[in-house]
């Protein structure tokens, strides 16, 4: 359909913004991951869920595929358009009810995590499990699982997800529970948005404490990282845990070429004395440091981390992470291949429990104890040919070695690994159910991510 003619039919229907100026595409042709850009003909921004079923209906007359995006921390394109509409969620935002007795709130899902953490938390509140950034949306993350320190004991985020308003891609407008429709729940939370936009969600809360204190153990040998690691997860004291593998300055040729840190943290409401370290009794690590602050501090810690990324400097790197979920006995063979292929970047490196996870869509190994391991790199464009080339060969390795792909990264999937990722059976009830949600295939996710093959073509941008 003729671009002024779409722009007008939604300027009539939608309450909110319809934006068709340079700027405005322009941000939406590109993500965090920064390896690929395509320009949508219009972004929109709903004031509410009314304008979010006129988006989609719209979009289904008119035959123009559709793509969401909230703070747009995605990876490997999930949020962008080729010649579509993308919907900008964030004016969605804010809390709808807020239960303190129940421990439950509901809010719109475009709020931002840092936000809802705000509000609840001057009620001693907290959702059970925190990502790091807390600059994205709530539907963002329940998108594709979200995961913390806190997620070694209780999960993902979408474990603790109790409803979700969706409006699927036929335009209906539904409410999804454990209670009612539970098939189609279960695929929303964590589905990458194939089956329709959410725009409200229901999640569960705990109670907050006012300090958290955290140890941080320090290793040369991976191996006694992740032993002391299984250890600190059966410990009911350790309320957080986490890790990572930082370079080392001085390389030695032959050696493991990182150095490997434990942040094991636990919430109190009363700074114990700086010499009581039971938690970690018994840990071999070399060094050990302590450090006490309030938790809101806690929480904000890595908001200057992710706030440097947005810098002029940083803007123009692209950053195609890539996070597996491990058996931790093929742990030490995955590190020691990544870090001497990416010697220079940090590794993430989350141990946790598998019984954690429920929800049929958040893929794991399966074993009882498993690590998420991450390359975190940044890189210039002129040299990310070769490192997407190294990071295929990387996703390989970790298939290999029994792991499972978090898919919140840089996903380069065409259909066969889509099928392998969530087996076969598996990957026929989601599109089947994609099928029913979203007819016209608005959506197009896989399709979209199937066509991705960044730097192929002459080491330009990739056009989705």
């Amino acid at each position: 359909m003729d671009i002024d003619r779409l722009t007008t039919i939604l300027r009539q229907r939608v309450a909110g913004g319809v934006c068709l100026d340079d700027e405005s595409l322009a941000v939406a042709s590109r993500d965090f991951g920064g390896v690929a850009e395509s320009r949508p003909r219009i972004v929109v921004w709903p004031n509410n869920t009314d304008d979010v079923v006129a988006i989609i209906r719209t979009a289904r007359e008119t035959e123009t595929s559709l793509a969401v995006r909230g703070a747009g921390h995605s990876q490997g394109g999930q949020a962008l358009s080729r010649g579509g509409i993308v919907i900008q969620t964030q004016r969605l935002r804010g809390i709808e009810a807020f239960s303190e007795t129940e421990g439950l709130v509901t809010a719109h899902a475009g709020t931002l995590w840092s936000d809802l953490v705000d509000t609840v938390l001057e009620r001693n509140l907290l959702p059970p499990v925190m990502t790091d950034n807390l600059k994205v949306t709530l539907g963002g993350t329940l998108a594709v699982g979200g995961v913390g320190p806190a997620s070694f004991r209780l999960g993902a985020q979408i474990d603790h997800c109790l409803g979700l308003e969706v409006v699927l891609g036929t335009g209906e407008r539904v409410w999804f529970s454990e209670e009612h429709q539970p098939r189609l729940f279960h695929h929303v939370l964590g589905g990458l948005g194939q089956f329709g936009v959410v725009t409200k969600v229901r999640l569960r809360l705990r109670p907050a404490a006012s300090f958290i204190r955290s140890h941080f153990l320090t290793y040369d040998s991976v191996e006694t990282f992740l032993a002391d690691a299984q250890q600190l997860m059966a410990r009911e004291a350790v309320h957080w845990l986490s890790g990572f593998g930082v370079p080392k300055e001085h390389q030695v040729a032959g050696s493991i070429r990182h150095y490997f840190v434990l942040a094991v943290s636990e919430k109190t409401d009363q700074i114990p004395p700086r010499d009581q370290l039971q938690i970690v009794d018994g840990m071999s690590a070399a060094v050990r440091s302590q450090v006490n602050v309030t938790t809101p501090d806690y929480l904000a810690r890595l908001e200057a981390v992710f706030e440097g990324y947005q810098r002029p400097a940083e803007s123009n790197l692209a950053h195609p992470w890539v996070e597996h979920f491990l058996p931790i006995s093929t742990v030490p063979e995955y590190v020691k291949v990544v870090s001497t292929k990416f010697p220079t970047d940090l590794l993430l490196l989350w141990p946790m429990r598998t019984a954690s996870f429920q929800q049929p869509m958040f893929c794991l190994p399966g074993v009882d104890d498993v690590v998420l391991v991450g390359i975190l790199c940044s890189r210039r464009h002129p040299d990310l040919a070769e490192v997407l080339s190294q990071l295929r060969n990387v996703d390989e390795l970790g298939i290999a070695l029994g792991g499972k792909r978090y898919l919140s990264g840089w996903i380069d999937f065409d259909g066969d690994r889509w099928c392998q990722h969530y087996g076969v059976e598996r990957w026929k009830e989601i599109t089947s159910i994609q099928r029913e949600c979203d007819p016209d295939g608005l959506f197009r996710l896989w399709e979209r991510a199937t066509v991705l093959r960044a730097f192929e073509n002459g080491g330009t941008m990739t056009q989705l």
